[in-house]
Formats: C-alpha cells, sequence, structure tokens
C-alpha cells in the first residue's frame, strides 16, 4: 500500500504589489491600531529571560509544578528563581476561567 502523502504545510499570505491590499484591511485597521497588528511597540515577556535548570516537583493530580531556573542570564548576572506554576480551577459563577498561572 502506498504511503499517504502529508497534509500540505500552511504557507504565510503574500500581497502582489506594495501598494495592493486584500478587501477588507481598511476597517481592521481602523478598529486595532497599534493591538495586534505589528504595529504596536512589542511587549516585555515575563520568562523570556528565565531558562530552567531543574524541575523540583511535580504533581499532576494537584495541577502544580516547581521549578528551578535562572533570570537575567544574558546580561551576565544572573539570578536563582522558583517558579511556581499551579492550575487553578475554574470560576463556574461568573463564566470565565481564573487565571493560569500563578507567578510567586
Amino acid at each position: 500500500m502506498a504511503d499517504a502523502a502529508p497534509p500540505p504545510s500552511k504557507r504565510k499570505r503574500e500581497v502582489a504589489a506594495a501598494g495592493d491590499e486584500a478587501p477588507g484591511t481598511e476597517d481592521k485597521e481602523a478598529k486595532g491600531a497599534g493591538v495586534g497588528n505589528g504595529t504596536s511597540a512589542p511587549a516585555h515577556l515575563p520568562f523570556s529571560g528565565f531558562r530552567v535548570q531543574k524541575v523540583l516537583r511535580e504533581s499532576a493530580r494537584d495541577k502544580i509544578l516547581f521549578l528551578h531556573g535562572k533570570v537575567n542570564e544574558a546580561s551576565g548576572d544572573g539570578e536563582d528563581a522558583i517558579v511556581i506554576l499551579e492550575k487553578t480551577p475554574f470560576q463556574t459563577s461568573s463564566g470565565t476561567s481564573s487565571s493560569w498561572m500563578t507567578c510567586t
């Protein structure tokens, strides 16, 4: 039996000419200028400089994870850090989920 062909990979959308725009892009730009379209200032991610060294404890039953690592290693003064990730229960009364991570 012949191998099934893998599904085609997604391609980035290309614009034919610099002046051409896809229909409806003016509305999107007017609604969210600077938000999510690559024109806003880059956000600082708090865990971008964190490097995991060791998993101290994990519990699937309690849905908690303790990590030991270093922060700010790129600047040369890497400091030890303990990060606790905890999955908190959903709030059923409000209909929205609570925080996914708790950082201490």
